[in-house]
């Protein structure tokens, strides 16, 4: 009986397709399954409505919000991120940081650090709107019925950052620039 709790924290702009909120949340809301969106942005560009997050019984708009540990983590199973395109987002490097698993597409260098099922949920890239809110819903339906566990992808999140991200790791790699520049 209870509810999934996604949180969405990002820009509201057409590159981080904000817009695909809704047609997640009423996928969600018409199959009848159990979770409700917290939507965090603002418009830097100040080219984007929240108007269109209004009327969702399962979407709520929230605000802005200064950076992601602002936000009350503890309150949310999961982060949903969507973008048309990116790097590596830190939105994600501080959401898994933060133990809070990740659900996002694969777009730019985001499979470098979220593996399906192991630190992650990572969906295929569909610029289809429909078809890519579709990707979403699947994934939560995969937290619904445990295929995946959201302690799993923490674990492994975490794992992989330690590994891959830790401050030492960065240190280590500009030296290893800078020696390689002075040689």
């Amino acid at each position: 009986g209870n509810k999934l709790r996604l949180l969405w924290a990002s820009r509201i702009e057409y590159q981080k397709r904000s817009d695909l909120l809704i047609h997640i949340a009423r996928l969600l809301h018409e199959a009848t399954i159990p979770a409700h969106i917290d939507v965090y942005g603002t418009s830097v560009l100040n080219d984007s409505s929240t108007e269109f997050f209004q009327d969702i019984p399962n979407l709520n708009f929230k605000g802005g919000f200064n950076g992601l540990t602002s936000l009350p983590l503890q309150d949310y199973d999961a982060l949903i991120y969507t973008s048309y395109f990116d790097g590596i987002p830190n939105v994600l490097l501080e959401a898994m940081s933060c133990e809070l698993p990740v659900i996002a597409p694969n777009v730019g260098g985001i499979d470098e650090i979220v593996v399906d099922g192991k630190t992650g949920i990572l969906l295929p890239h569909e610029l289809e709107p429909h078809q890519m809110a579709q990707n979403y819903v699947t994934a939560v339906r995969r937290i619904i019925k445990n295929e995946v566990t959201l302690a799993e992808l923490s674990a492994g999140a975490t794992h992989l950052l330690s590994k891959q991200h830790a401050p030492e790791k960065f240190a280590s790699a500009v030296k290893r620039i800078f020696i390689d520049a002075a040689q």
